[in-house]
């Protein structure tokens, strides 16, 4: 599920993913901190790279100190506050990752400015988030990005979002060629969520669009989400090696989460991306996923993660374990 920053759109993880929440580190009465250390060990024979995308080393078992995050929050007063988010990948320096302030005008309208993360799509950007330990091969949210950003409650079913930032994908773009994100969030009871999110970035001669619909059901042990994008004339990498003109396509997802025991769960999921045209030229990618997890602690969870691609038949494994704070 992804992580929305907005305070009135925000949402918990589900499932096991509870049983691993962030709990603050009250520092004084106005700041406190939370954060996580995620590592994994990992194999992967996969040769198969669906156009745009970095390759990976085929036939590679490794382990990685994946990252270590710190995510600072202080409150000035009831309606204004900040949050600034430090991280180290692959134990290196910490960098800034995000930084924002929140301005509650109403108990229903919300106002942010800085460097924050797209609201589009299902999956967390964050380990911490995740129900299985990698992003699908449909996965086409926006990143994080400089701008304003305004959330509206409009009653405990909906929720309605909008953004202008410098890069939809990429912060730190020209805003001389902004890019819009556009959300509607509907819950019609406490076990359904659905979001669709309109993605819009102006490119050098062309404009890209990607429209985002995910919805959500948890019921007990129970969470399952479906989820598709139509993708048109879409950057899949955003660099300036190719154009994203006439590139277009959809992708889709599909999992389940089920909780055997409070602290054992199994997550199994389909996903897949197509397209056609362009510079990218025509590509398909299709894989399923099955990752059982075990919470070792409160704030210590364990997850295995296999992962099968249809068209070459490749296959990935992992063991990924993240504790919080």
């Amino acid at each position: 599920m992804r992580k929305s920053l907005s305070l009135n759109l925000a949402m918990g993880a589900i499932g096991l993913m509870a049983a691993t929440s962030f709990a603050d580190v009250k520092l004084s009465d106005q700041l406190s901190l939370s954060g996580f250390i995620d590592m994994s060990t990992y194999y992967n024979n996969k040769v198969f790279v669906f156009p745009g995308f970095v390759p990976q080393p085929a036939n590679e078992i490794g382990a990685s100190f994946d990252q270590f995050e710190l995510d600072f929050m202080y409150k000035f007063s009831d309606k204004l506050s900040a949050r600034v988010d430090l991280n180290s990948l692959g134990g290196g320096a910490m960098a800034f990752e995000q930084g924002f302030i929140s301005y509650a005008a109403t108990p229903a309208l919300t106002v942010q400015a800085g460097k924050f993360l797209s609201v589009s799509g299902w999956e967390a950007a964050e380990p911490t988030g995740m129900y299985q330990y990698d992003y699908s091969d449909a996965f086409v949210y926006g990143g994080y990005q400089n701008g304003v950003n305004v959330s509206y409650t409009v009653s405990p079913m909906i929720s309605l979002y909008a953004a202008v930032v410098d890069g939809i994908w990429s912060a730190d773009q020209s805003l001389t060629r902004p890019g819009v994100e556009a959300q509607i969030a509907l819950m019609p009871s406490k076990e359904i969520t659905v979001k669709a999110t309109n993605l819009f970035q102006q490119q050098v001669g062309y404009t890209t669009d990607v429209i985002n619909v995910w919805g959500a059901y948890t019921m007990g042990p129970l969470t399952a989400a479906v989820e598709g994008d139509y993708l048109m004339n879409y950057d899949l990498d955003g660099s300036d090696a190719f154009t994203g003109e006439d590139n277009n396509g959809f992708g889709y997802l599909a999992m389940v989460n089920y909780k055997l025991t409070d602290v054992f769960a199994v997550t199994g999921r389909f996903s897949g991306i197509s397209t056609s045209g362009g510079a990218y030229g025509d590509a398909t990618a299709e894989e399923f996923t099955l990752s059982p997890s075990y919470s070792l602690a409160t704030n210590w969870l364990i997850l295995a993660d296999g992962k099968y691609q249809f068209e070459t038949k490749d296959f990935g494994a992992a063991v990924e374990t993240t504790v919080t704070f």
